[in-house]
């Protein structure tokens, strides 16, 4: 995952990206949204689809990405694969965003 990373919360791996994600439409810091890894196996194919979403705006971009077999045994055994994150992107996120995040996902409806 070259251009991603894996980090733990709460002990379960989630994909992040290394680089800065903007919004192309607005400009706007995007937030991910969930995460799910495939098993191609007539291509002989592991790959995770990292979902991005922007909070100002709405739009969601879908990252495929190719990964190793020790990546998808981390991420599928994952209690956030699968799943919308909501609290657990304050775990991810800096310090001054927190707030911010923590009021979009009000008026989302996710918290």
């Amino acid at each position: 995952m070259r251009k991603w990373d894996i980090i733990f919360i709460d002990g379960h791996a989630v994909p992040v990206p290394k680089f800065d994600a903007k919004c192309p439409f607005c400009g706007t810091q995007l937030l991910l949204h969930d995460f799910r890894v495939y098993n191609q196996v007539a291509h002989k194919f592991l790959h995770c689809d990292v979902h991005l979403k922007c909070p100002n705006c709405g739009f969601f971009l879908t990252f495929g990405i190719p990964i190793s077999g020790e990546e998808y045994e981390l991420l599928r055994k994952s209690k956030f694969h699968g799943r919308i994150l909501k609290w657990e992107l304050t775990e991810i996120y800096s310090d001054e965003e927190k707030e911010w995040i923590k009021k979009k996902l009000e008026q989302w409806g996710y918290w």
